[in-house]
């Protein structure tokens, strides 16, 4: 199944969280693989460049998990947080 959302949008995840389970009853694996990246030098993102990246490389982890949080309270799935080599050496001058 796969289903186009945007991560940094709380209802679209529940959303997600509800075609999942109509289509398979269950959820045993999340991976948040979202992720955005500007390829520009500190003093030339702009606020709104800086803000999506926070809404979706942050925020829209949270949502996702918030979304599904319950879920694995009862069942033994895994919940896979992806990240890039950015996280430990930054990229575009950022």
């Amino acid at each position: 199944l796969f289903i186009k959302t945007d991560v940094s949008d709380p209802q679209a995840l529940v959303d997600v969280r509800e075609k999942v389970f109509v289509t398979f009853g269950r959820i045993d694996v999340l991976i948040l693989n979202a992720g955005v990246a500007f390829a520009n030098k500190v003093n030339n993102i702009s606020f709104e460049e800086w803000n999506k990246t926070i809404a979706i490389n942050l925020s829209g982890l949270f949502n996702t998990v918030k979304a599904f949080y319950d879920d694995f309270l009862t069942n033994k799935g895994s919940i896979v947080y992806i990240s890039s080599g950015s996280a430990l050496s930054g990229t575009g001058g950022g």
